[in-house]
């Protein structure tokens, strides 16, 4: 679950990274002064990723603070579109 505090997204495992990408492509949301913190080390290893801007937005517009945090074990294969 992400937990929304005084405008701060606090992200602190796979489930919370990937449902705040879920909630900013159906929302469609750039997160322009928002403030999105990673609160663990976060391992993507056997799990999916899912980009934070992969379903129209294109582009960051709060500020993200790592927290001296890592994303670990990220893979994904990117696609072209003709």
């Amino acid at each position: 679950m992400i937990f929304f505090y005084k405008f701060k997204y606090l992200i602190g495992s796979v489930d919370d990274w990937n449902s705040l990408a879920e909630y900013i492509e159906e929302t469609q949301t750039a997160l322009e002064g928002k403030y999105v913190k990673l609160t663990a080390d976060i391992d993507f290893a056997d799990k999916t990723f899912v980009p934070l801007f992969n379903g129209g937005v294109s582009e960051f517009q709060g500020t993200f603070l790592g927290n001296g945090k890592a994303l670990n074990n990220i893979s994904f294969a990117a696609t072209t579109v003709n």
